[in-house]
């Protein structure tokens, strides 16, 4: 009788009669095994699938297909970068498009934000021009002391004007409502002032105000924005011409004299303002050396 009568193979599998005690064996087709040739063979798994570097493997019955990742463009056999800044709308008000692995970003000009950088922002920025939610927050913070819709002017940038403390008070002394951003290691945050910077002439002193606030848009412990309200009047602010902008006794926020060349600046919330929920305990000395110090006055 002829074991292969009955087609004991599955998957297309050729069946020869003998060669084996059961009187048959099966050949199995490309992508299959087993005795009768019953199994799947994942490719993907075994990575002996040809899929390009740049492309997924997917198993299939008997065989497997290839996707090129996002950013990429072909038959998933051979997959090419897709130039997304060459086929995609040219960035709004002078931005720059730049490819990434994924896709593509626009990186604005100073003042300007969103996906496209179509949005002017009331304040010119380098910090938070790079994520326009940090604008909104901080308006908001800013709005029960000074309101909202007036444009904001700097008078000190340390990338633009060097990290001299006495530069910073020779540019900004004298200026009601001011509002300082800080950037460190992606991290932003600062403070906002009624009452002026002091003399670049004086030995230092605090002065008093009970509408002063520290404030952190993007912070370590990864919780919401956060606002703090100055619980000290007398110590809102610290004056002194080797200080670059300082907030509370102690001192809650301290920008030390050419503050990128060292680690002497810290925070140490909760000392002369209130801790915002989430970082009570936030007492001890955290130093860090700054990327970008900004500070803006009210027209």
């Amino acid at each position: 009788m002829n074991a292969c009568t009955n087609d004991p193979c599955h998957n297309n599998g050729t069946c020869q009669t003998g060669f084996t005690s059961k009187g048959y064996r099966c050949l199995c087709a490309s992508g299959f095994k087993g005795d009768k040739c019953e199994l799947d063979i994942d490719e993907c798994a075994l990575n002996t699938d040809t899929c390009d570097a740049e492309a997924e493997c997917n198993n299939i019955e008997g065989s497997y297909n290839c996707t090129c990742k996002p950013g990429y463009s072909g038959d998933g056999y051979i997959c090419t970068a897709i130039n997304f800044c060459a086929v995609q709308n040219p960035c709004k008000n002078g931005g720059e498009c730049e490819n990434t692995r994924d896709g593509y970003f626009y990186r604005c000009e100073v003042g300007f934000a969103a996906k496209t950088c179509e949005t002017k922002l009331p304040i010119s920025s380098t910090i938070l021009s790079k994520d326009e939610s940090y604008v909104s927050h901080l308006f908001h913070f800013l709005g029960p002391a000074v309101g909202n819709g007036f444009p904001w002017k700097l008078c000190y940038r340390a990338s633009l004007h060097g990290w001299d403390a006495f530069t910073f008070h020779s540019l900004c002394d004298g200026k009601k409502n001011t509002v300082t951003v800080i950037e460190s290691n992606h991290y932003v945050f600062g403070g906002y002032t009624d009452v002026p910077w002091g003399s670049t002439t004086n030995h230092g002193g605090y002065r008093y105000t009970d509408k002063a606030f520290i404030y952190s848009l993007r912070n370590e412990e990864g919780i919401r924005p956060i606002k703090g309200m100055v619980k000290d009047p007398p110590q809102a602010i610290y004056v002194n011409p080797s200080y670059g902008p300082t907030f509370g006794g102690g001192h809650d926020i301290y920008i030390a004299d050419n503050a990128n060349g060292n680690g002497n600046s810290y925070t140490r919330i909760g000392i002369s303002y209130d801790a915002p929920t989430g970082v009570e305990e936030q007492i001890t000395i955290v130093r860090f050396t700054p990327d970008e110090v900004e500070v803006f006055y009210l027209l």
